[in-house]
């Protein structure tokens, strides 16, 4: 199940700066159709970030809170290359949330962008429809015990 556990097991063995394609659309604007897109044997863009790659190891939140919260721009790319070298493409966050950052690092990369029909108010009612709740206190409640869950609930808070 998606965010609940990692099973696409990406090869990152032989970590690189190798992101090829950059997603900077916002969550709930097909990024996850983009990403299933781009993975396909014929595109050629496995693996490729995305929230779901994220939210079930807390390692990978601890970093991309850290990432989150660091100023200093050339501290803040050495975390970010923790969180996407070895990956071929990114959508969705933390991508888009680093998108600046992202475009210095892999200046080669295509950027494509994904908007969601109906404009900012159709995005902003998908996102609290789907994702509000993980920002609420209720979420961090019943997933205290959680390690993973702390963190994904943090992440929506930093942001």
């Amino acid at each position: 199940m998606r965010f609940i556990s990692d099973d696409s097991n990406p090869d990152r063995s032989a970590l690189g700066p190798r992101i090829r394609v950059l997603g900077a659309g916002l969550p709930r604007c097909a990024t996850s159709s983009l990403q299933a897109a781009l993975e396909m044997p014929h595109m050629g863009y496995f693996p490729c970030m995305h929230m779901a790659h994220v939210a079930p190891h807390s390692s990978r939140l601890e970093l991309v809170i850290a990432a989150m919260k660091e100023e200093d721009r050339r501290k803040r790319q050495k975390i970010l290359h923790k969180i996407f070298d070895g990956y071929e493409a990114t959508t969705d966050f933390p991508g888009f949330w680093f998108i600046d950052d992202l475009m210095d690092m892999y200046p080669n990369a295509p950027l494509v962008l994904n908007q969601r029909k109906g404009g900012g108010e159709a995005w902003f009612k998908s996102l609290m429809d789907s994702l509000g709740f993980f920002m609420s206190l209720t979420y961090y409640v019943i997933c205290f015990p959680i390690k993973a869950d702390r963190l994904h609930y943090t992440v929506h808070q930093v942001a």
